[in-house]
């Protein structure tokens, strides 16, 4: 689980593969595949898909993705009070420090943000 955006970085766009040219000197079959691989993870909100990573489907076979478990499910214990307001001073605690608060994708990620600043 992370609240933070999940990016495709470094120039290998998250890229999975089994390595199909092992570098010279290397030793034994180091050939290979990933194979039944499973993942599973919460990133931002949102459930890690296929679309998250950059596969090669020739060396990474039965690759499957699974649902995680939201370990803030049970905390979100929030109400909403139509036409209230809260701000530093008057009822609430600034979080995100100075530079404006903190970008969020969802009120389900709000939520989560506020609760692990606690």
């Amino acid at each position: 689980f992370f609240d933070e955006n999940f990016y495709q970085t470094g120039g290998y766009k998250n890229f999975i593969s089994g390595e199909t040219k092992p570098k010279p000197g290397c030793t034994g079959d180091l050939r290979g595949e990933i194979r039944n691989m499973s993942i599973s993870g919460i990133v931002a909100g949102r459930q890690l898909s296929r679309s998250d990573f950059t596969v090669d489907s020739a060396t990474v076979p039965n690759l499957t993705f699974g649902n995680s478990q939201d370990p803030n499910q049970g905390d979100r214990n929030y109400v909403k009070y139509p036409n209230k307001n809260a701000y530093e001073g008057s009822g609430g605690t600034e979080i995100g420090g100075d530079n404006g608060g903190v970008k969020v994708l969802s009120h389900v990620q709000c939520m989560d943000r506020c609760q692990s600043d606690w």
